[in-house]
């Protein structure tokens, strides 16, 4: 509002009137080589890993229906660098019983779908030395076992699989319902939707993922992951 931007009224729901504005930059006496256009983030559907399939009572919301509805990021913070590969492409499958207050989930993000802003950058993620997204596409989570713990918290635990290596995990997830009508306004579809969010850690040793010495000091050996999402009701 202090820049004269109104937020319009017709929205599913009304933005914040703050945004949150973080700058990390990081200066060097290099020249810079002129900017390639940006990679295009490939959709859900187009992803050969959109067919998952989940055996579970309950109603089913499915993940990955708009890239919009996704937002996955893993952030690696240092005294020298930060990065950050993030990716909107997911697909997926939650089972959700209320009553039981019992749900089951499995989720797939592929590797080629990481993107940190730098076209080299990703190129590495991408290769042998790192995640390997040839012989390891996808990096995935099946739950075991999800209880919910109160109105809007689940403890979520199952298998997160990366770079061929499957680790057991529990998260802690923040769940909430959104009705219909809602879902309808933001043209997502005709069915209600719920939205999940959680944070965790990884740490790229637990599965296999040797940093090279060209990257000591750039990276982490814990990724810190941010998973945020809405399954629109099958």
């Amino acid at each position: 509002g202090d820049f004269g931007i109104k937020i319009p009224e017709g929205g599913a729901a009304k933005l914040s009137e703050t945004i949150q504005i973080t700058v990390d930059l990081f200066g060097t006496t290099e020249k810079p080589k002129e900017a390639g256009a940006m990679p295009e983030s490939k959709t859900a559907k187009e992803v050969k890993a959109g067919e998952v399939k989940l055996d579970g009572e309950g109603v089913r919301h499915r993940f990955g229906v708009m890239p919009q509805l996704t937002n996955i990021t893993a952030e690696s913070k240092t005294e020298l660098d930060t990065v950050i590969a993030s990716s909107t492409t997911l697909a997926g499958v939650v089972a959700i019983d209320g009553e039981k207050g019992l749900g089951k989930v499995k989720l797939v993000v592929p590797v080629k779908s990481l993107m940190t802003g730098i076209e080299m950058r990703d190129e590495h993620l991408r290769s042998a030395h790192w995640l390997d997204a040839e012989k390891s596409p996808d990096i995935s989570f099946e739950s075991t076992k999800a209880v919910k713990k109160d109105d809007k918290t689940w403890t979520v635990e199952g298998n997160f699989s990366m770079h061929g290596v499957t680790k057991a995990m529990t998260v802690e997830v923040t769940a909430r319902s959104i009705p219909a009508d809602m879902v309808k306004k933001a043209r997502w579809g005709e069915k209600p939707a719920v939205t999940f969010r959680t944070s965790f850690q990884v740490k790229l040793s637990d599965f296999g993922v040797k940093i090279p010495e060209v990257a000591a000091g750039k990276v982490q050996d814990a990724w810190t992951v941010t998973f945020d999402a809405v399954a629109i009701q099958e």
